[in-house]
């Protein structure tokens, strides 16, 4: 068996590790693993890129740059959620604030308000781009 597959096996098995034995086999990219967000090596054998990290998990190209978009629509999705309910509370903060403090929630409703159209019109618009699933 060549050593990079003898290499490349004990890495997935998690029998090695280190950052020295994966630099055997690619080289260090500006690029994290979407499963556990550490460091990714970007693997060449022939026409196949592959990325792999140093606990095991590894990618073809094109299914680490589908699992970066999941990841990245699930992140903006839960933006999205979060910033409703910063809206929701700005809103009673503004219902039951006085003077001043009532008026500069108001205004902050307004603006995140504009912030949320914007984001639910572009996750709507990438999911209508999207392929549709295979079947």
């Amino acid at each position: 068996m060549p050593n990079d597959l003898r290499l490349e096996a004990a890495i997935a098995e998690r029998v090695v590790g280190t950052t020295e034995q994966i630099e055997e086999l690619g080289h260090q990219v500006p690029l994290s693993c979407p499963d556990c967000g550490g460091s990714l090596w970007e693997l060449k054998q022939g026409h196949v890129l592959r990325y792999r990290c140093h606990t095991g998990h590894a990618y073809t190209a094109e299914a680490l740059a589908e699992r970066s978009q999941r990841g990245l629509e699930e992140s903006l999705w839960v933006a999205l959620r979060m910033m409703e309910e910063r809206k929701n509370l700005l809103s009673s903060l503004a219902a039951h604030g006085d003077g001043r403090w009532g008026t500069q929630h108001a205004i902050r409703v307004e603006e995140i308000k504009r912030h949320i159209n914007r984001l639910r019109e572009f996750l709507l618009a990438s999911s209508e781009d999207a392929p549709a699933p295979a079947s």
